[in-house]
């Protein structure tokens, strides 16, 4: 067996661990594995179904905490589901980068299905947004 298709295997152990329940060994042994797993982590997220392994995925994604995944978060914003594009906001305000404010600053003009969805949407944006602003303007 060859370094990819171990790697392909561990991915996979983990995220049916990820559907059965057990996100916190998931989450783990996800986030404890070098970055190189993250590109195949985010071609998980974009074929999942399920919401919630859904946001665990962006959750461990960010968690990496690799400037480059900024793109992916501002992706995952898109998702209908709020668990998922909450975890995006968290992972972006972690990341606190220019790229992450720009992301979020595109993001405010996000339509959503309601009015009401789209003004919580983009308070929870504002909020992110001003985390990261008060983080770069400190000590």
């Amino acid at each position: 067996m060859n370094g990819l298709d171990s790697t392909n295997s561990y991915i996979g152990f983990y995220l049916q661990k990820l559907r059965a329940g057990d996100s916190e060994a998931a989450f783990r042994a996800l986030t404890e594995v070098g970055h190189s797993v993250i590109p195949r982590l985010i071609d998980a997220f974009r074929s999942e179904d399920s919401a919630s392994v859904r946001a665990e995925l962006v959750t461990i994604i960010w968690n990496h905490r690799r400037p480059e995944t900024a793109g992916f978060l501002g992706e995952a914003l898109n998702d209908q589901s709020p668990e998922v594009w909450q975890n995006a906001l968290d992972g972006l305000v972690t990341l606190r980068s220019s790229q992450a404010l720009e992301i979020l600053n595109g993001a405010l003009t996000r339509q959503l299905p309601t009015k009401r969805q789209t003004e919580e949407f983009q308070a929870w944006v504002r909020e992110a947004i001003g985390q990261i602003q008060e983080g770069k303007s400190g000590p």
